[in-house]
């Protein structure tokens, strides 16, 4: 008897500090939810707290019914396209197994922290939403298990003129359809904002920040991925939160890219082209001319290569990625000197680019266009879905 009242009272005394504790993080922190815009297509919130976990939590309560709609398409996704029976427990041990969570908390615990957030304030399991973010490693996973043909999209293109230029048409599984995002992410410490293009509950897909930065990414197929490292959508928030290119490539140099990506990355100085595909390992491509394009295969003679890309060994299959480099350079090339923002919209939404009515691995659900000009504030385009059915949205600081 004795011994269960020395029991009871641990439990009566744990429940006590778990009260206290808990009152008092709610003097800490004056949680509100942000309020939800939706402006052509694209929920837009601002997210503004103090700490990392704080500002997931706005984001998951806010929208947490477009949230849990993603990672319900996501799951029945993998159930139709996949022999998977169990989708929770695949996708944490997808997550654990190759150490993808592990890393991304050693590496960057910020942004850790901040899913966390998203996570509880969505009410949904910290693993699934990590799988959620990492769909670039996950479906290589599913095309080396031969559970899909990859079907690799996204282009970018950086111009340097006047006013630098960074596009990226984001060409992803159907599953996001209707979850259009734009996160403007204030620090209130620093004065740091980002406006931030992505899907609800996914931390990070392109974007650019008051400092005039910007960043869009594609995959690079023929490069062969690591076993672990930090996923894409984490590198992609950790650009936009650099104050310039030099600072952007300093962060690269200092982590492991779980997935070989192409980086479009622009300041108001310069445009670059990153080929990442190690710890710290990366090669760069500068404009040719005043401008670059970038689809799903490397360009570059140093990044070591699992296959050549070629219209003999069926690399054109590939999402079309050789056709795609080719007719919009051709176009560019034309209009070298003289390129607009809405001849870049023409573009980007035409079919030389932009895919659509695209397949279930992939069509152009999102197109970003960032503007850095010299002396002004930057500001970006969105469409809230494929541009040739969406018209562009601006958004400014």
């Amino acid at each position: 008897m004795k011994k269960f009242s020395i029991i009871f009272s641990f439990i009566i005394a744990l429940t006590l500090n778990q009260l206290i504790s808990s009152s008092l993080y709610a003097k800490s922190f004056e949680f509100y939810t942000p309020e939800v815009q939706y402006v052509d297509g694209i929920f837009e919130i601002t997210i503004d707290a103090d700490t990392p976990f704080e500002r997931g939590l706005q984001h998951g309560v806010a929208l947490n019914t477009q949230i849990n709609q993603g990672i319900l398409s996501f799951k029945q996704w993998i159930s139709k396209n996949t022999s998977i029976e169990d989708v929770d427990a695949f996708l944490s041990k997808f997550v654990n197994e190759n150490g993808y969570a592990l890393y991304t908390k050693q590496h960057t615990p910020d942004l850790y922290e901040e899913l966390e957030g998203i996570a509880e304030g969505a009410s949904i399991p910290f693993d699934v939403l990590f799988a959620y973010q990492a769909f670039d490693e996950l479906f290589t996973y599913f095309a080396n298990e031969g559970f899909i043909d990859l079907q690799g999209h996204c282009t970018t293109v950086g111009i340097e003129g006047k006013q630098n230029i960074v596009t990226h048409n984001n060409d992803i599984p159907t599953y996001f359809k209707g979850l259009n995002t734009l996160l403007r992410i204030k620090n209130p410490t620093t004065g740091h904002v980002i406006l931030q293009g992505t899907f609800a509950g996914v931390i990070a897909q392109n974007g650019v920040n008051n400092h005039g930065i910007a960043v869009g990414i594609n995959t690079v197929a023929n490069i062969k991925g690591n076993k672990t490292g930090l996923p894409v959508a984490f590198n992609v928030r950790k650009i936009l939160e650099q104050e310039n290119v030099e600072d952007a490539l300093s962060f690269l140099r200092s982590v492991q890219c779980a997935q070989p990506m192409n980086y479009m990355i622009g300041d108001k100085k310069n445009v670059i082209c990153v080929e990442v595909y190690g710890e710290g390992q990366y090669d760069i491509l500068k404009p040719n001319h005043n401008f670059i394009v970038h689809t799903n295969h490397t360009l570059s003679d140093k990044t070591p290569q699992l296959f050549e890309m070629s219209e003999e060994d069926g690399g054109a299959s590939f999402a079309n990625t050789l056709e795609r480099l080719k007719l919009a350079n051709e176009w560019l090339e034309k209009k070298e000197n003289t390129i607009t923002k809405t001849e870049i919209m023409e573009l980007k939404s035409g079919p030389m680019i932009n895919v659509f009515p695209g397949n279930n691995t992939g069509r152009t659900l999102q197109s970003m266009i960032v503007v850095l000009p010299r002396n002004e504030a930057p500001y970006v385009y969105y469409t809230g879905d494929s541009p040739s059915i969406s018209s562009y949205t601006r958004f400014s600081f």
